[in-house]
């Protein structure tokens, strides 16, 4: 009852944004700029952003290979892929992410605590990278200060937002220190990983930008894009759906940015990656093909607790 309760509410949080999103845009405008968005660069996106996910597979096996468990990157990619098919369309019950703790423990008797301490680093080295991203473009970005109504930045107080970024780091790797030891170097290389991951969904946003024909700026719609990234992860809404709308229609109010292509990049971005998840289908119809073995029928061993069941 629990689980339908949050579910309805994330829906209705949803809906609700993006009602308000399209009650303060011009719908039409926006609809005839996705469909004018150029094929070719689509598709560009589209390889760039499975790219990301291949790069972001291996990120996972690195963390899981700490706890230690030993996955092929065939079946690790297999399993990512089927993670992200959950993800999307299993958004109220155990997620992707508390599939592979079950699919873990039942194949490699993985204790569930290191499991979910190792995705869970995945997560946030996921997260860091795109606010390391963020503070370096908002120390740099000329004007962007003044836009938002906060005045300019200093050289010294672009300095100290860029010492944000190691504190965080410094953060990052200290609760793994105390709290899972022996992830703390796996998490330190995943953040590593991370940028290149990150770096990989800037480059489909900007295909994305080019394909819909957006002229200069392309800059700030890249900060409102890892804005709604950070926005996407507060577990209020439905896969992020919503939030990100959001964040986009109110960024570009302040950074003076064309809100049809800003709304458009961010449901473009969504259907790429909803697009990408597709081969998950296949493996949830037939997990045994993960890595040719039937998965055994869950047992009172192994409790998901709502941490992993919320990741």
């Amino acid at each position: 009852m629990n689980k339908a309760i949050k579910t309805t509410l994330k829906v209705g949080v949803s809906v609700g944004a993006l009602a308000f999103v399209f009650s303060k845009i011009d719908f039409g405008g926006t609809w005839q700029t996705m469909r004018g968005v150029s094929p070719l660069w689509l598709a560009l996106a589209v390889a760039l952003y499975t790219l990301s996910q291949v790069v972001s597979s291996e990120r996972v096996r690195g963390v899981l290979s700490a706890v230690p468990v030993f996955v092929n990157w065939k079946v690790n990619m297999r399993l990512y892929w089927l993670g992200m098919f959950y993800n999307f369309f299993l958004p109220g019950g155990v997620g992707g992410d508390g599939y592979k703790v079950y699919w873990l423990h039942r194949r490699y008797t993985t204790p569930v605590k290191p499991a979910v301490f190792a995705l869970i680093g995945d997560r946030l080295s996921g997260l860091g990278a795109i606010i390391v991203y963020t503070l370096v473009y908002a120390a740099f970005r000329p004007g962007l200060a003044e836009c938002v109504g906060i005045g300019g930045l200093s050289p010294t107080d672009q300095l100290w937002v860029l010492a944000l970024i190691p504190v965080g780091v410094w953060v990052y790797w200290m609760f793994f220190r105390l709290f899972q030891r022996n992830l703390s170097r796996a998490a330190l290389v995943a953040l590593a990983v991370s940028l290149c991951v990150q770096g990989l969904q800037m480059c489909t946003a900007a295909a994305i930008l080019e394909g819909l024909g957006a002229e200069g700026l392309i800059g700030d719609y890249l900060f409102l894009f890892l804005l709604s990234s950070i926005a996407s992860a507060v577990p209020v809404t439905i896969g992020g759906v919503g939030a990100r709308e959001m964040a986009f229609m109110i960024g570009s109010r302040y950074l003076g940015v064309e809100p049809s292509f800003a709304i458009s990049l961010s449901l473009l971005f969504y259907a790429v990656s909803l697009f990408c998840s597709v081969p998950g289908i296949y493996y949830s119809v037939r997990s045994q093909r993960i890595d040719g073995k039937p998965i055994p029928k869950p047992d009172k061993s192994l409790e998901l607790t709502d941490v992993v069941e919320n990741m």
